[in-house]
């Protein structure tokens, strides 16, 4: 009796927990699909606010597209009666800053002015033309690269026929291009700059060029007025010229008319507000490719020569053989006297 007293407790226990395992498996399991079913109900709520949210604004930009391909098919129709107005007023502006000197252009309307319907304007040489016959070898021309030997006869020259050499002292700064345009100011422009200042005072004789308008603003914020009334002097006595007057030297290839008159304007409004000067000559020897967009406006805005350099070596080997380094360049729309006097 003892004995057996002794055996069953343990046996009902093992019993019983042998039946509670089933139990608690099933539970774990249950809270574990649970868990697993909160977890994916919360990435669909998430998921679903981004889908709609992306097809949204994906609706938007097709809509955007649309629009901006149906207002280039009205510039196509309208373009001989439109397209040209916002520059034309903003030309109108430019002879204003200028005390008007241009006005007399821009009395032309826009069919005279810009799309006219008479033949080509004549010209001795249709650098079309040119391209097609130019074979751009890359010919080892000594000196002068890609060109020819500079060579001159040393008798040629005396006391009564004097060598006339022209030395333009000029500097050059982009506003951005390895380093932002800030970075460019603090470590080189501004040195530059105040290196101009000091220069040009030692001898009236030294004279210099600038072109970046945006960073002679920078400049000027910076400066003392001392160093303002020196820098208006040098411009006013002709030590300095600042050619073009853009904000920027822009680049031509594949820019806007639009962009190239808005940056002009900027410049030649802060010149005019601060130095009561504007432009006579353009300046555009870094970008990539010429326009002859650039010229035309340049001589709407009043301004008479322009001195281009990145012109491809081929195209300035012919012309120097042609004796036309120096040209007036007429564009094929105009009518009457051509644009700017280029020199390359």
């Amino acid at each position: 009796m003892g004995s057996n007293c002794g055996v069953r407790p343990a046996c009902s226990v093992k019993l019983r927990v042998c039946s509670r395992r089933p139990t608690v498996a099933l539970l774990l399991g249950f809270i574990l699909v649970a868990a697993l079913c909160t977890v994916y109900l919360s990435y669909e709520v998430v998921r679903l606010p981004l889908e709609k949210d992306t097809v949204g604004v994906q609706k938007k930009l097709s809509l955007l597209e649309e629009r901006i391909q149906s207002l280039e098919s009205a510039l196509v129709q309208k373009h001989e009666s439109a397209s040209f107005k916002f520059p034309i007023e903003k030309m109108r502006l430019a002879s204003i800053l200028h005390g008007n000197r241009t006005s007399s252009h821009l009395n032309q309307s826009a069919s005279e002015c810009f799309l006219s319907k008479t033949s080509a304007a004549k010209s001795d040489i249709r650098m079309q033309e040119v391209y097609d016959t130019l074979d751009y070898g890359n010919v080892d021309g000594g000196v002068w690269k890609q060109g020819f030997p500079l060579e001159y006869n040393e008798t040629r020259w005396n006391s009564n026929n004097k060598l006339r050499v022209f030395v333009v002292p000029h500097s050059h700064n982009d506003p951005g291009w390895l380093k932002t345009f800030e970075k460019y100011y603090l470590d080189q422009t501004r040195q530059i700059l105040n290196n101009l200042v000091d220069k040009l005072g030692e001898d009236k004789r030294r004279k210099m060029i600038w072109a970046e308008v945006s960073y002679l603003s920078l400049w000027w914020e910076h400066s003392s007025q001392s160093r303002r009334s020196a820098l208006r002097r040098f411009v006013d006595n002709g030590q300095l010229e600042v050619v073009t007057g853009g904000w920027v030297m822009n680049d031509e290839a594949v820019t806007h008319y639009f962009a190239m008159i808005e940056q002009l304007i900027e410049g030649h409004e802060w010149l005019q507000n601060h130095m009561e000067y504007y432009p006579r000559n353009g300046w555009a020897i870094d970008p990539f490719g010429l326009s002859p967009t650039m010229a035309y406006l340049l001589k709407r805005m009043g301004l008479s020569h322009m001195v281009v350099q990145r012109v491809h070596y081929s195209v300035k080997k012919h012309l120097a053989a042609l004796k036309s380094i120096e040209f007036l360049w007429r564009q094929i729309w105009e009518i009457g006297r051509a644009s700017c006097r280029e020199r390359v």
